[in-house]
């Protein structure tokens, strides 16, 4: 075989292997951003209230936005992947507005498309690395988010009898979150979205770190789990 063709062979397969890698990339959604977070019960140790935490953190915050959040039982969408965990939620802000959000949550990356159940959707998609005692749990969230009081008659969904209330604070990029669930339990997160990338798991491992040392047990169950858990 000439230099020449094998040369055109080479370059045609680089390019096939480009094409792939961009065609999975836009089929399985934008996944270089990450959220990280860690969160604890308060009644198990470190600072019990977000107010606390933040006179800790030594950070300031603007005024809070407050939330109420519920979650719905629903029979699987077609759209949802194979193996997916499959979530609705309400979150309706205090004077402002409500969002609806259908998220299918998996432990490892797809490399197909995905849809929403209809095109009034829009779709997101992000890496959620979530910090325990001793390691980082990641999942991959893929989202559609509608701009609604309730969620659209076709995804046959009932609401659970209960509530969350949640109210944010922001400062210096960081996220504050104290969750009060039900049964009376709260919940503190502290969370930042940034580029999925070692530096920036190790910028937050360096805060959680610090919050472990100050008496945080984190909480090995996910906000969806212990708040709509209705017991």
């Amino acid at each position: 075989m000439r230099l020449g063709a094998s040369k055109r062979i080479v370059e045609f397969l680089v390019g096939l292997m480009a094409f792939v890698q961009t065609a999975s990339a836009e089929a399985s959604g934008d996944l270089s951003m990450a959220e990280y977070a860690i969160r604890w019960d308060v009644r198990e140790g470190g600072p019990a209230t977000a107010v606390e935490l933040l006179q800790w953190l030594g950070k300031s915050a603007k005024s809070p936005e407050r939330y109420t959040v519920g979650y719905y039982d629903l029979p699987r969408p077609l759209s949802a992947p194979e193996g997916a965990g499959v979530i609705l939620r309400q979150r309706a802000k205090q004077g402002g507005k409500t969002q609806i959000r259908l998220k299918y949550r998996l432990d490892k990356p797809l490399m197909v498309d995905w849809s929403c159940p209809s095109d009034d959707f829009e779709k997101s998609s992000e890496v959620d690395v979530t910090w325990l005692k001793d390691l980082q749990r990641v999942s991959y969230s893929y989202a559609c988010t509608l701009k609604e009081e309730t969620p659209p008659a076709m995804l046959g969904a009932t609401a659970k009898p209960c509530v969350a209330e949640m109210t944010r604070y922001e400062a210096d990029g960081l996220k504050i979150e104290e969750w009060r669930l039900p049964e009376g339990r709260r919940l503190l997160e502290v969370s930042r979205n940034a580029e999925d990338s070692p530096s920036s798991r190790q910028v937050f491992q360096a805060l959680a770190d610090q919050l472990m040392a100050r008496g945080v047990r984190p909480a090995d169950r996910s906000k969806t789990e212990l708040g709509s858990d209705c017991r």
